[in-house]
């Protein structure tokens, strides 16, 4: 149990730079199968700033989700006048 954690990693460990957008960094979890990554800044790479999870990816997609929803409409369809059929006796 003296074992530090650093001497248990094993390989490469899966990370992501600050300036990656939400969708790279949720690529990067399905590519490496894991459900939280690292974040770090390209200028110190060893130099943890963070921690992104899956449940913050959810969450920033249902915030777009939700604040398309409040918008209106950017089309509008005119809807079709319906013309009488002439009467045949």
């Amino acid at each position: 149990m003296h074992s530090t954690l650093y001497n248990n990693c094993k390989g490469n460990t899966a990370i992501v730079h600050e300036d990656c957008t939400v969708r790279e960094a949720l690529d990067h979890m399905v590519r490496h199968e894991v459900g939280r990554l690292p974040v770090v800044t390209r200028a110190k790479p060893h130099r943890v700033v963070g921690m992104i999870t899956r449940s913050d990816i959810l969450s920033v997609f249902n915030r777009d989700l939700n604040d398309a929803t409040k918008e209106p409409p950017t089309l509008r369809i005119p809807r079709l006048r319906q013309t009488k059929k002439p009467q045949t006796d």
